[in-house]
């Protein structure tokens, strides 16, 4: 009986030392049980462990992570180390730890090609291509994937190679350089369709379909998405038909094509609603609407941004809803439902402003979280260490005490065989004197147990401090609620007031037009009668005095006139905007002037570089005319009149400048006031009222345009008028 119990007692004691073993064994087992890796089978590797990982609370990914990294430094085969070194680097990604991530890829590059090891220095800068272009550095992620491109053509790898060029010809349709996009992913279509995943090779066609429309290469964008279109629906994948279809659909709409357009807008559609993709319903159903608006199919589109009001329900995109709100607006505006548009003007600006404000409070509190983060880390790691330090003195004090009471219990076993009962008391001395030890150890496995527990409650405390952090975080993000519809109801008034300015000026336009003219009309009116009664003495002081007064009547006539013009100008900014052929808006202007011309003989040069603009046409006459009248009105004495047209345009604005030979003048001694005034004149000695250059500046305005003028006095005059496209 005796015996035993003392073999349960050593069982006891092995079983001590197995559990204490436990967490090296299984650290061991993952160094030693890692898969032959290679080129095949990184991926998979990676993709699951990263996927894992990324799932993970922060407290348990940190030490997920630091497991990674005693991993890569347990590594005995210098392969497998790079590998689990690649894998704290795509942890440290999956964080947004860039920095991080970046220095671990760069030492195990260099590891990778110390060690000869060509095929991971090509993963390695395929990620860290990755990680650069997610950082916004185009240049480093281009030399990194062209780096790697080089070690995979060495080695025969077709498939990199075509995963390669995928990345890099996507790198530059982001960076627009469309040749260079199309070359590189033109390489893939010429290869075998399995050399991608299916989605790869059907997002090829529609990258190249996207930067031939970006060129406005638009039959050869079609001609792309349509086989962008015919891959999809071999490998069955309803999600790339719906894209490929809005491609089709906007390059057909780019073109003119309604009809086609509208086809394929109407198949994605139909894919977006029944896969409940409403971001993909919503800017459909907007193109939709606005192909209507150009064929004049009101009713069409009223129904198409109903529909879309609906599906902006579900949609919480805030880009996305700032485009409907704005496009939803222009509508408005166009069919006269002023308040409606006001509306949408406000919820677009609102969605503006809170997409910057957000933005900037998001990048402080990243920045403050990162700063936590990395103090955290730092602690843990300190009491990680100390946790193992006192691990690994319980795993000695328990492998002795194992060791000594073993040795004792052979010894003891055959003592027992060999002497029997002769020496019963002896080992029951020595049995006392065992149990003593056992207990001396068992308090000392007591203490640290303690210790132990201590260190489980610092834990317990960081994970407090952690909680508490996100409770701050939570008050700033209310806090920022808060303040959005601080900004709303100060928005809501500003939008108030300007409809009651708008409304008052429309009253006193209504005054102006009305109650002013009606009776300057009636005393015009008199006065032709009393001319008419009156005898045929013209030298009359009555005659004079009815010259005079029907003078002043008719000069009021003709300000009132001018100051409603003016008005209506500005009341009206809704009016209908279309192509202008802008050599025959030139010609018909110009043709106005055709007597002044000949009696001056006035010299017109026009040069023409844009064939047409967008623009009201007759904001864009009446411009051109009194820029071309002023030239000649005010032309020098001294000198043949010539007067200059031209007519440009860059990425953003179209530019018209009409440029003169006259008096000119300097623009040091003039205010702008006087240039652009109403009634306001530089030059007294020409007939003149004034009103020409005011209303210029003022159907630019209402063109969301600008007015350059630059002038020198006896030399000439040159007005630029600048309009956004």
């Amino acid at each position: 009986m005796l015996f035993i119990r003392n073999i349960f007692l050593s069982l006891s004691l092995f079983f001590l030392f197995t559990v204490a073993f436990t967490q090296v064994t299984n650290l061991n087992q993952i160094v030693t049980q890692m898969p032959e890796t290679s080129v095949e089978t990184y991926e998979a590797l990676i993709e699951k462990y990263t996927s894992d990982f990324e799932h993970l609370s922060d407290n348990r990914r940190a030490y997920e992570l630091q497991k990674v990294i005693t991993l890569a430094e347990k590594a005995a085969d210098p392969k497998v180390q790079i590998y689990f070194y690649m894998l704290a680097g795509a942890m440290y990604y999956g964080e947004r730890s860039f920095n991080k991530s970046d220095s671990i890829y760069e030492a195990t590059l260099k590891q990778a090609l110390e060690e000869q090891l060509y095929p991971e220095a090509g993963l390695i800068c395929i990620k860290l291509g990755n990680l650069n272009q997610s950082v916004h550095k185009s240049s480093q992620a281009l030399k990194f994937y062209q780096q790697a491109l080089q070690y995979f053509e060495k080695l025969h790898k077709n498939a990199f190679i075509l995963r390669i060029r995928y990345l890099v010809g996507d790198l530059y349709y982001k960076v627009k350089d469309y040749t260079n996009c199309i070359a590189n992913l033109q390489e893939i279509v010429r290869s075998s369709p399995d050399s991608l995943n299916k989605r790869g090779y059907i997002s090829t066609f529609n990258t190249i379909g996207l930067a031939y429309s970006d060129m406005r290469n638009y039959a050869k964008a079609i001609q792309f998405f349509e086989k962008s279109m015919q891959a999809a629906r071999t490998y069955k994948d309803t999600v790339w038909i719906g894209i490929a279809a809005r491609g089709i659909g906007n390059s057909y709409k780019m073109e003119g094509n309604y009809t086609k357009a509208l086809l394929f807008y109407f198949q994605d559609l139909d894919i977006a609603i029944y896969r409940k993709f409403w971001d993909e319903a919503l800017t459909v159903s907007l193109s939709i609407a606005e192909v209507y608006e150009y064929t004049k199919q009101s009713d069409l589109a009223q129904t198409y941004y109903e529909k879309a009001i609906e599906f902006q329900k579900n949609v919480h995109n805030s880009e996305l809803n700032y485009t409907f709100h704005k496009q939803l607006a222009r509508y408005y505006q166009k069919t006269g439902r002023h308040e409606l548009a006001t509306q949408s003007l406000f919820w677009a600006d609102s969605l503006s402003k809170l997409l910057f404000d957000q933005s900037q409070i998001i990048r402080e509190i990243r920045l403050k979280s990162s700063f936590e983060l990395e103090k955290k880390e730092s602690e843990y790691r300190l009491l990680l260490a100390e946790s193992r330090e006192r691990q690994q003195q319980i795993i000695f004090v328990t492998v002795i005490s194992a060791l000594i009471l073993t040795s004792l219990l052979l010894t003891y076993i055959v003592r027992e065989k060999i002497r029997t009962n002769k020496l019963l008391h002896s080992q029951k001395m020595d049995l006392e004197y065992k149990n003593e030890e056992l207990a001396a150890v068992s308090e000392e496995l007591s203490a640290s147990n303690e210790e132990l527990q201590a260190s489980n409650e610092t834990q317990l405390i960081l994970m407090d401090n952690l909680h508490q952090r996100n409770q701050e975080i939570e008050f700033l993000n209310k806090d920022l609620e808060r303040q959005v519809q601080a900004r709303t109801a100060e928005l809501e008034a500003t939008v108030s007031n300007l409809t009651q300015q708008n409304q008052d000026i429309q009253q006193f336009t209504y005054i102006v037009s009305h109650n002013l003219r009606a009776p300057v009309a009636r005393i015009l009116g008199l006065l032709h009668l009393i001319e008419t009664d009156k005898d045929e003495d013209t030298t009359s002081p009555d005659h004079e005095l009815v010259e005079l007064l029907h003078k002043a009547a008719h000069d009021m006539d003709i300000t009132i006139s001018d100051l409603t013009s003016i008005l209506s100008i500005k009341n009206n900014v809704d009016q209908y905007k279309e192509k202008i052929d802008t050599a025959r808006l030139v010609s018909y202007t110009v043709d106005l002037f055709n007597d002044q011309i000949e009696n001056t003989h006035a010299k017109i040069d026009s040069t023409i570089e844009v064939p047409e603009i967008v623009t009201i046409r007759s904001y864009m006459e009446s411009i051109l005319y009194h820029l071309i009248s002023n030239a000649l009105k005010y032309r020098s004495p001294e000198r043949i009149p010539w007067v200059s047209i031209h007519i440009s345009a860059t990425e953003a604005e179209n530019v018209l400048s009409v440029e003169d030979n006259g008096i000119g003048f300097d623009l040091a001694d003039a205010e702008l006031y006087k240039i652009f005034g109403l009634y306001q004149r530089l030059h007294t000695h020409v007939k003149g009222k004034g009103y020409g250059l005011f209303l210029v500046k003022t159907q630019v305005e209402v063109l969301h345009g600008w007015v350059v003028v630059k002038s020198k006095e006896n030399v000439g005059s040159r007005f630029e008028i600048h309009l956004p496209k």
